[in-house]
């Protein structure tokens, strides 16, 4: 994602752009001058970066608070950054609050219990079920459960975790860039492949993009749209539920999501930057996604690796 971003934003005009990298790994030739830093020195140097930059984007894990620290950072500093605020990082970043934030709304998503798994599981819990973090991101430390009394061991090291119903679907994903208005412009929609090890659920990637029109999209836009401060690219992980139809919303990235990588190729060097400037500044943005047939279809796998093929 970070390459994908610093050669995207390398393609504007009057743009210089300037990326940390850990001292530890190497980088090919690029548009970006890169700042190497030491594990000790990456939260000193990020903090004047961002104060002199023009604007920021960051690129961080949400585990541990890392993202939201360090978008803390560029408030602190006096920084001006191309994604979401503390709040809303916060909001998204925890499972039970943004889920009962959405029920205000009228999002359709499953009900959040919060729950201790050394406590044991709830009795009167409708199962199966999806146990995982209260505070985390993607399919990190999830797990499928069976009945109250099937916790998996390895989710007994967490201390505080939320229980889901499980919905049986499609798992889609939905990227969207947001301005500083609030209102959201859907880049288009994946599918993600996720599979089940065991009791865990493991994230493999995805593919784009996703033509036919999906009803009630709309209820993904407005889990977007009624969490205030998001900014910039931000994802949302939906389901279709294959009973019923119906789009069960689950979470929200506000962040740069793996999809990015998919997108950048196939709307071309330079695209996104363009239009991520664009809104952050008010614009419209125009990707032709749904309404256009693309010749190609994108594959990734969760580190961004990108496979490339013909429609057929």
């Amino acid at each position: 994602m970070r390459r994908a971003l610093v050669h995207d934003f390398g393609t504007l005009e009057r743009t210089r752009v300037v990326f940390t990298l850990d001292s530890r790994f190497s980088e090919g030739p690029g548009p970006g001058t890169v700042v190497r830093v030491s594990q000790e020195e990456e939260l000193s140097t990020f903090s004047r970066l961002a104060a002199e930059a023009d604007l920021t984007l960051l690129v961080a894990p949400e585990t541990d608070g890392i993202l939201q620290e360090r978008a803390r950072m560029i408030t602190q500093v006096q920084g001006r950054s191309l994604g979401s605020t503390v709040e809303a990082i916060s909001l998204a970043g925890d499972k039970h609050a943004l889920a009962d934030h959405w029920k205000r709304f009228e999002v359709a998503t499953p009900a959040a219990r919060v729950v201790r798994p050394l406590e044991g599981l709830p009795r009167d819990q409708n199962y199966p079920a999806i146990l995982k973090p209260r505070f985390g991101a993607g399919c990190l430390e999830t797990y499928f459960v069976e009945s109250f009394d099937a916790c998996p061991s390895e989710a007994l090291s967490m201390s505080e975790a939320i229980l889901q119903e499980y919905i049986l679907g499609e798992s889609l994903s939905a990227s969207f860039l947001v301005g500083a208005d609030g209102r959201s412009d859907l880049i288009g929609v994946a599918t993600q492949t996720i599979d089940r090890e065991g009791l865990r659920l493991v994230y493999r990637g995805g593919s784009l993009p996703i033509l036919d029109e999906i009803e009630g999209i709309s209820i993904v836009r407005r889990a977007v749209e009624c969490v205030p401060g998001l900014l910039g690219w931000v994802g949302v992980d939906f389901i279709v539920d294959c009973r019923s139809g119906d789009v069960i919303v689950l979470e929200i990235n506000p962040r740069v999501t793996t999809s990015l990588v998919g997108w950048r190729r196939l709307l071309g060097p330079g695209r996104i930057a363009e239009q991520w400037m664009g809104i952050f500044k008010g614009d419209k943005f125009q990707t032709d996604v749904g309404r256009r047939e693309f010749d190609k279809i994108i594959d990734f796998d969760a580190d961004g690796t990108i496979r490339e093929g013909n429609r057929s």
